[in-house]
């Protein structure tokens, strides 16, 4: 089968690596024709645009997309089967799509904004004014990608009901990491102190911004260590933590030598649509996780077995302190953790579904 990911983001956004890379090279393996194919460049890739002011970088980098993303219409005509990622910023495409490889399918993340999480990420005032008009586009812009997919692919329960509730077929696909992507460590190769880390990009490190007192005391004491992978100066300086680069060999080789991992939310945002990826980071390196449990959170992290749930400062203060008085519990969390992703959310574990529904592939087994 011809397939092609059409991906709307960059190919130095970490979160096209497993919706699009990791699938599109499992699908290679089974002997598909897979072809990426992304519509937006990062400046840093093209030397004329990296020399530009960083203004007219995103200006190009905008006119750039739009014509990449005309030209993805010509590969679309050679293919069997138009995988649509990460598109909500550019409706020009779908009438196109809808009439090629009997339409396309639309693989989008947890993108569902809801007012509150456009408040939550935009300044108050006029300061906010084009951002918040901003991601209400792209929101109008998301459900119009919503309606003219034939199926819908998503890793959350909020798209998955929104899609439902227009009428469309919808599936749902968990960031699929390989197994073998990211390898647990025995207890002796752990950082030194007890470790507690955090991944994410500095637009969500303020999501901590409730705990900072709880973390830093902890550190202020001596009773732990705190790592960021990527996060933000200003969230690290307040929390006492050191920010990590995000780049592949440090997100390998690190996380698995974390004690924990966390996945905090704002109290006051509900959060239905928020897929936090950190979180089957974490259980892929076979660590527990403390999270607050709203969105898929709990679909991921079952309380007390592969980690814990924290929705207040003082349950955060109370989750800390029990990993840190009992390493035999964090040891038991981590293991769990570890066996549920490999049984539910690996890269191997759900490709077979998403061959039989997306694709429209029989496994071998079935096929026999």
């Amino acid at each position: 089968m011809r397939i092609l990911f059409l991906e709307a983001f960059s190919q130095r956004n970490f979160s096209t690596r497993w919706r699009t890379y990791c699938v599109s090279r499992y699908l290679k393996n089974r002997q598909h024709d897979c072809h990426i194919y992304h519509w937006q460049i990062d400046p840093r890739d093209i030397a004329l645009v990296r020399a530009l002011p960083v203004v007219l970088q995103n200006v190009v980098v905008r006119l750039l997309a739009t014509v990449r993303a005309r030209r993805s219409a010509a590969l679309a005509r050679k293919t069997d089967c138009c995988v649509v990622l990460n598109a909500y910023s550019s409706g020009t495409l779908i009438s196109f799509l809808q009439r090629q490889c009997g339409g396309y399918i639309y693989d989008t993340v947890d993108f569902a904004d809801c007012e509150d999480f456009i408040r939550l990420h935009c300044a108050p005032g006029w300061r906010g004014a084009l951002a918040r008009w901003r991601m209400r586009h792209n929101y109008r812009v998301f459900l119009k990608y919503l309606d003219g997919a034939r199926l819908v692919v998503t890793n959350n329960f909020h798209c998955i009901n929104l899609a439902k509730q227009r009428g469309k077929d919808a599936f749902l696909f968990i960031d699929p990491i390989p197994a073998d992507y990211l390898q647990p460590v025995v207890p002796a190769q752990k950082l030194s102190p007890f470790t507690i880390g955090w991944t994410g990009s500095p637009a969500t490190a303020h999501y901590m911004a409730e705990y900072v007192d709880v973390l830093r005391s902890f550190v202020a004491r001596g009773q732990c260590a705190i790592e960021l992978m990527e996060g933000s100066t200003a969230m690290a300086t307040a929390t006492g933590a050191v920010c990590v680069p995000w780049i592949e060999p440090a997100f390998r080789a690190r996380v698995p030598r974390w004690h924990v991992g966390i996945a905090p939310l704002p109290s006051r945002v509900e959060f239905p649509g928020k897929f936090p990826g950190k979180i089957l980071q974490y259980m892929a390196a076979g660590i527990p996780s403390i999270v607050t449990p709203k969105g898929m959170a709990t679909h991921f992290i079952k309380d007390g077995e592969t980690g814990l749930y924290a929705e207040t400062p003082e349950d955060w203060q109370r989750c800390i302190q029990f990993l840190l008085e009992h390493p035999d519990e964090v040891a038991r969390m981590g293991a769990n953790a570890r066996r549920d992703f490999e049984t539910r959310f690996s890269l191997e574990a759900q490709m077979p579904e998403y061959e039989r529904v997306v694709l429209g592939i029989k496994p071998p087994a079935a096929a026999q």
